[in-house]
């Protein structure tokens, strides 16, 4: 090429740059160069940099492609691009052209909602129609992404909306886990899978299908032929999920094994099988022992009269009985055993035990039927341990002026009265068919009367119990229980054993005096509307408590004397004398003599302990009426009673040192 020739001043024109245009999208992530002019009279071509400078200017800073710009300038001045007709506005807004971008933003992306992806057949679980077997899963859950955020051209950043979760609600029998693609869920055990979609969200569940009745002695169980996977389902299986669930005896195994086949037999396609509440576990129900019983029916008289501790009811007034060798009196029925039960958690009942009745024959045997057989010929006398054939002294008619006191060996029989100022002692029982009078009965056994011990200068004596109509102005003393089928008036007893006062009779009181019992005593009313002062006691008494303190003094004392012999042993061990030896000798055999002492002194305080203990549920029960006057006292803590109360029961409260009143659930404090 020549070199061009030179313009004069008047025909010269002006050199012209080359131009260009930019276009920004409306969203304005996108910049194009949308259009460029050629240069005339020698002017500057468009380049890249004048380009970029504009972009700057325009502060269009995000995403620009260099090399596309500089593609496009190379492309217009070789020809091989042409442009829209020029535009007289540098920078506009039109429809762009994709292979003109030159700068491009970045759009945001969008967050994706959460999705819950079933691994097993979907509308077999929406039908709640299917079981699975553990371990095996049912689902996944991918989590929401947040999304990213974009920037424009004009480096402006543009937000993003994240995606909303939907967790499912899991209830049980599902374990979840986190896997790199989101949760996963899967059966904790056999069982059937529950599907709910109320509450705006998916809820999940694998439920066992165990059943166990209240009293936990049946259990029952949906069993199906296989799990929703296709996996067939064993008897072991079902043996997992019942220990799972603390089923440990009593499974049927056959019972299962039997359902299964049958679930398998309903089986078809697509649809599972199932058998509903079979019986898959059943416990053991516990047999209570039966108590032994002595029924007594001499002479089909009483026939079938059943004695309760080997009591006989003082109003049977054929009693004591005449028997002849061979005679059948009754019989006496062995406790049956018990069998403890045990339930399908595998918890043993345990069955209450039986009462056997220990009690001695004496003149009489047992048959291998249980009948009691007389010996020999004599009086069938029931006492409370004992059962025996002996000769009775028959007094018939009154201990009076005909007979003078009674001392007898034997058991004694009176048929009339004890008359005033008489005594009537025996070794053995005694049985009175009328009234003590004003006199003096001392018993080694058991005392009944059937009528009452009346006067003040009454006084009964006796190891065993003591039956009777009714006492009056009396002193009673015994070891045993006391059974009055009428009422205590004015006088002063004493029991170490229990004391009942009208069991069957609802106008039976204590009305007077002073009755002390060990650990109970029961009574239709206590006192009377009269105000009479009665006193009423249960439990160790101020003797016993004395008793114990003197018996711990003493205890110190033998041991402060076996400390002091202790110090001369010492003494004439290490430094001994001439009369060491036989000073050690005599510590020797004073030591040995001190400890048993204190041994005794030990299983005395022992003693007490335990009937201090056992007084602790002492307790005194009124069936009907206290009436103000009485005075309550239980382990020597008393409660006078100010107004009328009804039914209920004294006790003692050891935490507060008072005596309790319940009476129609309601409890009152002294």
């Amino acid at each position: 090429m020549g070199v061009p020739p030179q313009e004069t001043a008047d025909d010269a024109k002006p050199a012209v740059d080359g131009s260009f245009r930019l276009l920004l999208s409306e969203d304005q992530f996108m910049v194009y160069l949308d259009e460029i002019t050629a240069p005339q009279n020698g002017g500057k071509p468009v380049t890249v940099d004048d380009v970029l400078k504009e972009l700057k200017k325009q502060k269009l800073t995000q995403g620009i492609d260099n090399a596309k710009i500089g593609e496009i300038i190379d492309a217009f001045h070789a020809g091989t691009l042409q442009f829209d007709p020029p535009s007289k506005n540098k920078f506009r807004k039109a429809t762009p052209k994709e292979n003109l971008c030159i700068a491009a933003g970045e759009k945001p992306v969008l967050g994706e909602d959460g999705v819950l992806i079933w691994l097993l057949d979907e509308e077999q679980i929406k039908h709640n129609n299917c079981a699975v077997l553990p371990g095996e899963i049912i689902a996944t859950y991918q989590p929401a992404t947040s999304g990213k955020e974009g920037k424009n051209v004009l480096g402006k950043t543009i937000p993003t909306k994240a995606g909303a979760n939907n967790f499912p609600r899991m209830g049980i029998g599902i374990e979840t886990s986190t896997t790199d693609k989101g949760e996963q869920y899967q059966a904790k055990w056999l069982g059937s899978i529950k599907y709910d979609v109320s509450g705006g969200s998916v809820a999940l569940s694998v439920e066992p299908g165990v059943s166990i009745s209240e009293d936990a002695m049946e259990v029952h169980l949906d069993i199906y032929a296989k799990s929703i996977s296709d996996t067939p389902i064993q008897s072991s299986h079902i043996a997992a999920l019942l220990e799972t669930h603390g089923v440990r005896h009593g499974i049927d195994e056959n019972a299962i094994q039997e359902a299964l086949v049958k679930a398998e037999q309903l089986s078809s396609g697509k649809k599972i099988g199932s058998v509903s509440q079979v019986l898959v576990a059943k416990g053991v129900p516990v047999q209570d022992g039966k108590d032994a019983r002595l029924v007594l029916s001499y002479d089909n008289k009483n026939a079938g009269m059943e004695l309760a501790g080997g009591r006989i009811d003082f109003r049977e007034k054929s009693y004591p009985w005449n028997v002849k060798k061979g005679d059948k009196v009754g019989y006496l029925l062995e406790a049956k055993n018990a069998a403890d039960g045990r339930l399908v958690t595998g918890e043993v009942i345990e069955a209450k035990q039986p009462k056997e009745i220990e009690i001695e024959l004496d003149g009489l045997h047992k048959d291998e039927h249980g009948r009691l057989i007389a010996d020999k010929d004599g009086a069938l006398i029931i006492s409370t341990r004992s059962l025996y054939i002996v000769e009775v002294l028959e007094i018939n008619g009154d201990i009076g002026q005909k007979t003078g006191n009674v001392h007898s060996d034997i058991p004694v029989h009176v048929t009339g009265f004890v008359e005033p100022g008489f005594k009537l002692e025996s070794k053995r029982e005694i049985i009175i068919d009328n009234n003590i009078e004003d006199a003096d009965v001392r018993s080694g056994g058991d005392v009944l009367i059937k009528g009452g011990i009346r006067g003040m200068k009454s006084e009964v004596f006796a190891p065993g119990e003591v039956n009777v109509g009714f006492i009056e102005n009396a002193k009673v003393f015994i070891n045993g229980h006391l059974t009055v089928h009428g009422s205590i008036i004015n006088s002063e007893i004493g029991s170490n054993g229990d004391i009942v006062v009208g069991a069957e009779n609802a106008k039976a009181s204590i009305i007077g005096g002073v009755v002390t019992a060990h650990n109970r005593i029961e009574s239709a009313c206590l006192g009377s509307k009269i105000y009479s002062k009665t006193i009423v006691k249960v439990g160790f008494s101020q003797e016993t408590r004395r008793e114990f303190n003197k018996l711990e003094a003493d205890f110190e004392v033998k041991n402060k004397e076996l400390e002091q012999l202790d110090q001369i042993e010492y003494r004439h061990k290490h430094y001994p004398m001439g009369d060491s030896q036989a000073i050690l000798a005599k510590v020797a055999a004073t030591r040995a003599l001190k400890q048993q002492e204190i041994e005794a002194i030990k299983k005395s305080i022992e003693g007490i302990k335990q009937k201090i203990a056992d007084a602790g549920g002492s307790k005194i029960v009124v069936k009907k009426s206290v009436y103000p006057g009485v005075t309550v006292s239980i382990n020597e803590v008393s409660y006078d009673v100010t107004h009328e109360m009804g039914p209920g029961v004294f006790s003692l409260d050891t935490e507060i040192k008072a005596v309790i009143f319940v009476s129609s659930g309601t409890a009152s404090n002294s």
